[in-house]
């Protein structure tokens, strides 16, 4: 059997020797034995404990719940399962992160409203996300799995995209242009299929997002910086195309 010294597990791991000595006081891992001379010696077994602890501490558990993960692990395999489980999933929340680092960075750069439920997803700390995921857990879901599969190059173009829809529309107010004309028709089309890059809204839902650019103030203002009263025309341009366009699909 192979063992290795406190001082090789120390440069192995990154783990110092002060705080192995500290995880042998408190019981969490001790040296299988101990060499002629007294030094802290460890088998294969030691080391995959070890391996389990780092894991668990990475992902943010305290010392004792970590005691009392590794105790109730008695099979080397499923301890190993476990292991990958974990990582996966912070690996899924990292990715979240960053996704949601990006669409807050493409949002802020096309002078856009921050939304919680996107700029915070993955932070264990906010409400919103969670209230999202509570309210609106399809469209919460959509919006960031196809998200998350685009570049950032990719993402920077759709939101370039949207502030070239918002223009159009905005000088279309201003020239009088009816919601129901086929100009305007023709850039909520454009919105609409901006819109599915996220989620994808039908007869009803879609009208309902429309409401909400009016309803919220992150969003009217937003719409009504291009021209004033830009959100309430969107909202009655939307209302149309979805009674005339998505009931009829």
């Amino acid at each position: 059997m192979t063992y290795l010294d406190i001082a090789h597990v120390a440069q192995l791991t990154g783990v110092t020797t002060r705080t192995l000595r500290h995880y042998a006081q408190i019981g969490l891992l001790t040296a299988t034995e101990r060499s002629s001379g007294g030094v802290r010696m460890y088998d294969q077994a030691a080391l995959l404990r070890l391996q389990q602890i780092l894991v668990l501490r990475e992902m943010g558990l305290s010392l004792r719940d970590i005691m009392a993960i590794v105790e109730g692990e008695l099979d080397a395999k499923q301890a190993l399962v476990r292991q990958i489980q974990l990582v996966d999933k912070q690996l899924e929340r990292l990715n979240r992160i960053r996704t949601s680092i990006e669409m807050t960075k493409l949002r802020l750069e096309s002078e856009e409203p921050i939304m919680t439920n996107e700029s915070f997803d993955g932070f264990n700390i906010d409400p919103y996300a969670e209230e999202a995921q509570q309210r609106w857990p399809d469209t919460y879901e959509q919006s960031v799995t196809r998200i998350g599969k685009l570049t950032p190059e990719q993402q920077r173009a759709i939101f370039d995209q949207h502030g070239d829809i918002a223009r159009s529309l905005a000088s279309l107010l201003k020239s009088g242009a009816a919601v129901e004309g086929p100009e305007v028709q023709e850039q909520i089309d454009r919105h609409y299929k901006w819109v599915c890059n996220f989620w994808t809204p039908d007869a009803v839902s879609y009208p309902a997002l429309g409401q909400m650019y009016l309803d919220d103030e992150r969003f009217a203002a937003t719409y009504n910086s291009f021209a004033e009263g830009l959100a309430d025309f969107i909202r009655r341009a939307i209302l149309h195309y979805a009674a005339s366009t998505l009931a009829a699909a």
